[in-house]
């Protein structure tokens, strides 16, 4: 079977108050995986570092068979990724959330977001304030594995 996310060796520092330092992970395709541990304890980190959006020190990231960063756009039109806070314009309906973020992903699946607004029991129509998080959670999964 193969990693999904498969780390080797990596290492992250910021200054001298934070390090991540030879991290190995391995999470099989297929599987649910979780990050716990204490405030601070780099949980957060590692998931940017996994997406592309803090470069490591050193060390080997592959996402879904593809080397982070040389293939970050391969790699972020294949995944979804809900931040622990969202920058979510509340001022918009759920639709047009939807309707923006589509507008990133050229294979997006109209369809299948509709069913998640449906499944997430959201109102398109409504503000997205209070359904800000299931908004997000919606848009995250909106896509099938491989499409982007």
């Amino acid at each position: 079977m193969t990693d999904a996310i498969h780390i080797e060796r990596l290492h992250y520092r910021v200054g001298n108050a934070f390090e991540i330092k030879d991290l190995d992970l391995h999470v099989p395709a297929g599987s649910i995986y979780g990050f716990l541990g204490p405030n601070g304890s780099g949980k957060t980190t590692t998931i940017r570092l996994i997406l592309g959006l803090l470069r490591p020190l050193s060390g080997k990231v592959t996402v879904l068979g593809d080397r982070m960063p040389e293939q970050y756009a391969r790699i972020l039109a294949r995944v979804g990724y809900v931040p622990e806070q969202p920058h979510l314009d509340t001022t918009l309906t759920v639709r047009e959330l939807i309707d923006f973020q589509a507008a990133f992903y050229p294979r997006w699946d109209r369809a299948r977001a509709q069913e998640l607004v449906a499944r997430f029991e959201l109102d398109g129509d409504e503000g997205s304030e209070g359904q800000a998080d299931d908004s997000a959670c919606a848009r995250a999964v909106r896509r099938s594995a491989g499409s982007g």
